[in-house]
């Protein structure tokens, strides 16, 4: 009998744990021959350790060379990784990591917090398998749609659940698996392999940090076990903390002007592409309905596109009350659409993202009729819940409209001497606390798999060799939701008040997502 269970919860950009148990109990027909050995001769080649290589279905000797690529626990105690996310990126064989803590930070429509990825030799997430001691597991819930799948959305297994201690080794499989593991493993596989039969407890403490910045990361590993004369149970215990690296920590990222960096190279004197700073965000991009002109001179595009700026950008004349010989606008004025704008004075964007993640495996094994034979029985889950601040463009147009100063002013604009820091001048307390809400979004996903394997290394002998046999079957149903805020998914739309037209997302910069899910039955 076979038990494991992990167990990850996050908070994003702060704490991850993870715990593995396991305990061990086998059964075999030649047990009781084996224990009338008193005295067993030295280990010689033909009395190797039959192992399984990821690929294959058959127990046996390795024969011929197989493009695996094999980390072992050396190799893994060598990475010192502080995460799975970091020890997959340690791996020459994958590539970039596109879930992770650092994508989309202002929208919940992708994956975010602690999650990370695995991409066999750039072919995609969603076509690399990851196994853990050879058998399937949950996917993480969240879905993500990448510019490399044509922004269809797609589910990866997260890797940061796989801790980084209690790893015997980790089983790269280069060739494409999909004939043996089905259309997810077209990549390859990757089997992460547990330590098994601990007796002992071993303890660790990992300290460091990037030089000069806030980067901090601490990470505590405790692994053992205990052997019985029925079997054994061991598991790990891993606490990660991280403090995460600020835009300020380096040169190149600490100011949006980079021009004084090239300050020293004459060619690059005249360089005005260096300098990124943002004239846009927090003075507004508006629209009316046509072309407005006041006298002869023009004040908006033909289209009736115009925006707010300070004299000092030049160009440009700012005036709080009502400009004179106006045409095409009414005495009560006329409405205005938001283009774009940045509500720098609503405060920094906060996201909360929890993971949970647990995985039990009970099975049995033995030998018969020369055939090593297994079964298992897995069920594991994930759950993600995701919560940041956001502005309801409902209230927004509701707020805009009083004509008292608690309204909403984004007519105000930036920081006249610093364009990066924000906003200099912003509304009121009661105005920004009257458009701002949390957006939620839960997603879930289940695994539920039994399955039977038997395997002969010589059902018979051929000139050739012996021929080997395996067969087996495999039932497992998998399911995901997908339950985005009422706010987005079109169940409390974005009316507008003046031309009565709707978007179905009712949340600034966050484009609308319904609610999906679905299962699939596989055998």
């Amino acid at each position: 009998m076979c038990k494991s269970n992990g167990l990850e919860k996050s908070s994003y950009g702060k704490t991850l744990i993870s715990i593995w148990v396991a305990s061990l109990i086998s059964m075999s027909g030649a047990v009781a021959q084996s224990q009338q050995k008193t005295d067993s001769p030295p280990a010689t080649v033909d009395d190797l350790q039959e192992v399984v290589v990821i690929g294959s279905q058959i127990k046996g000797r390795i024969t011929e060379a197989v493009p695996v690529t094999l980390i072992t626990e050396a190799d893994l105690q060598s990475i010192g990784a502080v995460s799975g996310d970091d020890l997959f990126r340690s791996i020459p064989q994958f590539a970039d990591t596109n879930f992770n803590t650092s994508n989309s930070a202002q929208t919940t429509n992708a994956a975010r917090g602690d999650v990370g990825s695995a991409d066999l030799r750039t072919l995609g997430i969603g076509n690399t398998l990851v196994l853990i001691n050879g058998r399937r597991t949950v996917n993480h819930p969240t879905s993500q749609a990448l510019t490399n799948t044509n922004s269809v959305p797609v589910l990866t297994y997260n890797t940061n659940a796989i801790p980084g201690t209690g790893l015997s080794r980790i089983e790269v499989l280069l060739d494409g698996g999909a004939a043996l593991y089905g259309s997810d493993a077209v990549a390859g596989v990757v089997n992460t392999v547990t330590k098994k039969m601990q007796d002992g407890v071993n303890a660790s403490v990992q300290y460091g940090g990037a030089e000069s910045t806030h980067l901090r990361e601490l990470q505590v590993n405790l692994s053992g076990g205990k052997n019985f004369s029925w079997g054994n149970i061991s598991g790990t215990f891993e606490y990660t903390d991280r403090q995460a690296m600020l835009a300020e920590d380096s040169i190149l990222t600490a100011y949006d002007d980079r021009r004084p960096l090239f300050a020293n190279y004459p060619n690059y004197a005249a360089l005005t592409g260096s300098d990124t700073r943002n004239t846009r965000g927090v003075w507004p991009n508006l629209f009316t309905n046509g072309q407005i002109r006041a006298g002869t001179t023009t004040l908006t595009s033909t289209a009736g596109a115009f925006h707010i700026r300070p004299t000092s950008f030049g160009s440009c004349t700012r005036n709080p009350n009502r400009l004179p010989g106006l045409t095409n606008v009414a005495a009560a004025g006329i409405p205005v659409r938001i283009d774009n704008y940045r509500f720098a004075d609503a405060g920094p964007q906060y996201v909360d993202v929890d993971n949970y993640q647990a995985r039990v495996l009970v099975g049995i094994k033995g030998n018969k009729l020369g055939f090593e034979w297994n079964s298992a029985f897995v069920y594991a889950e994930a759950e993600a819940s995701d919560i940041s601040n956001n502005v309801n463009t409902t209230a927004l147009q509701k707020n805009l409209a009083l004509s008292t100063p608690e309204a909403y002013n984004m007519f105000n604009g930036g920081c006249l001497n610093d364009l990066t820091y924000g906003d200099c001048t912003p509304s009121s307390q009661s105005a920004i606390d009257a458009i701002k809400m949390n957006l939620r979004r839960d997603t879930r996903t289940t695994f539920t798999m039994i399955d039977f394997k038997a395997s002969r290394t010589d059902l018979a002998t051929w000139r050739p060799g012996d021929i080997g046999v395996a067969l087996g079957a495999e039932l497992r149903k998998e399911t995901q939701r997908d339950d985005r805020d009422s706010n987005v998914d079109g169940s409390i739309p974005f009316v507008d008040a003046v031309t009565g037209a709707v978007n179905l997302s009712n949340v600034a910069a966050v484009s609308p997502n319904p609610d999906s899910g679905g299962s699939r039955d596989v055998g």
